[in-house]
């Protein structure tokens, strides 16, 4: 698959190599649709600026009795939450709960963690957007990759001819996700830093005590 930057440089020789193929394809219309994307991505972003700055007044505007702004905040909130929904594909939401979920299992496995926005610079080719989760681990001094999640849209699914029909029979190719729940042996890391001891035993999670029939913590023989 050509990278769309590429296709943007060799416009007219990728649409003269498709006219003598027989092929019809309009390289404009598709410069134009990933223009149209951009354009979607930025608006996506806005709301998300505007929905956060908000959210954060609305609770210091509650703490000075200033009930009047706050309610007017609140339907702005509702109003940029719409206007998310109506931009997000369907599986950008999944995305958000895939990354959601790895942050369940971090949460109960009580480890300190960031989530990290990857830069389009740091992505491969394949991927739309990805989230990577970084727990901390103390002999770094810093924090470390231990899951990562991303959405394909159908790259992925072009090359595996995986499709389906729509409501109205067209034959459409699916948006493929990737998520790593847990990470072994890496996450065995943040778990054993984290929870050493002084006395060098190892505090068990609650999580994880009834599959280690209710033992809570390790100690070295």
């Amino acid at each position: 698959m050509l990278d769309i930057s590429w296709i943007r440089e060799h416009r007219e020789l990728l649409q003269l190599t498709a006219d003598k193929k027989g092929i019809k394809l309009s390289i404009g219309d598709l410069l134009e649709r990933d223009d149209q994307r951009k354009r979607l991505l930025q608006d996506v972003e806005r709301l998300r600026r505007d929905r956060n700055r908000l959210s954060e007044r609305i609770g210091e505007w509650l703490k000075q009795g200033k009930q009047v702004e706050a309610e007017e905040a609140k339907r702005e909130v509702k109003a940029a939450n719409e206007g998310l929904s109506a931009l997000e594909t369907k599986s950008d939401r999944l995305l958000q709960e895939m990354t959601r979920n790895a942050e369940d299992i971090l949460q109960l496995l009580e480890l300190p963690y960031r989530v990290v926005a990857v830069c389009i610079g740091d992505m491969s080719q394949k991927t739309h957007k990805q989230y990577d989760i970084e727990t901390w681990m103390p002999s770094r001094q810093s924090y470390g990759e231990t899951h990562s999640s991303s959405n394909l849209l159908d790259f992925q699914a072009r090359r595996a001819n995986i499709r389906y029909r729509d409501a109205n029979g067209k034959l459409m190719y699916c948006h493929t996700l990737n998520n790593t729940a847990v990470a072994t042996p890496r996450i065995l890391i943040p778990l054993l830093e984290n929870h050493q001891m002084e006395d060098g035993s190892v505090y068990v999670p609650k999580s994880l005590r009834p599959y280690l029939n209710g033992v809570e913590s390790i100690r070295p023989s």
